[in-house]
């Protein structure tokens, strides 16, 4: 599988056949060549070794190969980064080639993120995620009698329940 898959973005026009894998269907960011001269994604090949033991077939003509016969493809390569893309992200507009498609994502202000805090599932954009982060009922902070790191949502449950320094109010 290549890697956009996962990088939300979209390839702006038809993608020539010959620069596709025949495992993901995907044009090849990082292709490689088998000893029987068909191509296919690293990531892809390499799930095929890692499926099978010592060696593999190629998905085209069935021939045996090991992972030493596996080389960089870089008559491929140098096409399928010039290739044009577009960013999918809600109101990104981000426009460029494939080759540089790992590096915006990276620094995309409009690309989903899941909040980093267990439990909590919140996804919003990479622009605004740190907000949400900073004030998340999920987050751990310390319980200010005992310093002990609690979640934020059961910091008052327990400060009354369980911290040995919480101050007890006179009746």
């Amino acid at each position: 599988m290549t890697e956009n898959a996962s990088l939300n973005c979209a390839f702006d026009g038809n993608v020539d056949s010959g620069l596709l894998c025949n495992i993901c269907y995907c044009p090849m960011l990082k292709p490689v060549m088998l000893r029987c001269g068909h191509s296919g994604c690293q990531v892809c090949i390499q799930e095929l070794l890692n499926n099978s033991n010592a060696h593999s077939r190629c998905p085209m003509c069935r021939a045996d190969f090991e992972r030493e016969d596996i080389r960089p493809n870089v008559a491929l390569a140098k096409l399928t980064r010039e290739l044009q893309i577009n960013c999918q992200s809600l109101d990104c507009g981000w426009s460029g080639k494939y080759g540089n498609v790992a590096f915006h994502y990276q620094s995309c202000p409009k690309v989903p993120m899941q909040c980093q805090h267990d439990e909590c599932g919140y996804v919003a954009a990479r622009e605004r995620i740190t907000s949400h982060a900073d004030s998340c009922p999920k987050r751990n902070l310390p319980c200010p009698e005992c310093q002990r790191e609690v979640k934020f949502e059961n910091l008052q449950e327990y400060k009354k329940k369980w911290c040995a320094n919480a101050l007890i109010k006179c009746p």
